[in-house]
């Protein structure tokens, strides 16, 4: 079960979720976060589910140990509910987010560095740009930001297990 097809559709299924979670919200929340005890929960937990069985079943295939890591940063998001420990879930979601950023420039080849380095630079761009800025939904932005991460991941399944 760790083919190249079945780690895109759990990456896939992670991202278009990720996109469900304010579509299928009662409300408009300003973070995905703020969804973890909406009526929509399981969309929420189910993203990060997925998330965690991509990177679960990533981290062997290509024989990376940051993807272990980011992976149980994301159980650690899961279960730092933000509406109850709001520090914590912002600490658990920043330490993922740099550990996925650090796991993408750390794993890269020479010819693929100006690539992810673009992709982090535009992630933390993204991200600073939505916690900041009152005119950028901070949901949004987490949204991007995991979509930049999903595209460098499908690169890196696709293209070569060297990037």
């Amino acid at each position: 079960m760790t083919s190249k097809l079945s780690r895109t559709l759990f990456l896939g299924i992670s991202l278009i979720l990720a996109i469900l979670v304010p579509i299928t919200a009662p409300q408009w929340y300003n973070s995905l976060s703020a969804h973890a005890d909406s009526t929509n929960e399981i969309i929420y937990n189910g993203m990060h589910l997925f998330s965690i069985f991509f990177f679960f079943l990533n981290a062997p295939q290509q024989k990376r140990n940051f993807d272990y890591i980011i992976g149980l940063g994301m159980g650690s998001i899961l279960l730092t509910n933000m509406n109850d420990f709001p520090i914590a879930h912002n600490i658990c979601t920043a330490l993922t987010l740099a550990t996925a950023i650090y796991s993408m420039l750390y794993y890269c080849s020479k010819k693929n560095r100006v690539i992810n380095i673009y992709l982090a630079s535009s992630i933390v761009i993204v991200f600073v740009l939505g916690y900041l800025s009152k005119d950028i939904y901070f949901a949004m932005a987490e949204i991007i930001a995991m979509w930049i991460v999903g595209i460098h991941m499908a690169r890196r399944i696709w293209i070569g297990a060297r990037q």
